[in-house]
C-alpha cells in the first residue's frame, strides 16, 4: 500500500497511489498526473500518507504541478 491521492474537480473524481522504492528493472512513479478534462479548477486534493495523517488542499489551479510535503 502506498500514499492515496484523491483529486476531484466538479464531479470528476480521481485516485492515484504513489509508491516508494523500486522494483527489478523498474521504478514506481512519484509524480501522479491527473488528467481534468475541461475543468478549469481543482477543488479537492486529499493525500492520505501511509504514517496516516492527511493533508487537504482545495481551490487549486490547473495546468501546475503542486508538491505536497507529509508534516
Amino acid at each position: 500500500m502506498g500514499t492515496r491521492i484523491k483529486v476531484t474537480a466538479g464531479d470528476l473524481t480521481q485516485v492515484s497511489e504513489v509508491h516508494s522504492g523500486r522494483g527489478y528493472q523498474s521504478h514506481y512513479g512519484m509524480h501522479p498526473h491527473f488528467g481534468l478534462g475541461q475543468h478549469a479548477r481543482v477543488d479537492r486534493i486529499e493525500v492520505r500518507w501511509i504514517g496516516g495523517s492527511t493533508n487537504v488542499l482545495e481551490n487549486v489551479e490547473v495546468d501546475r504541478v503542486v508538491e505536497i510535503i507529509e508534516r
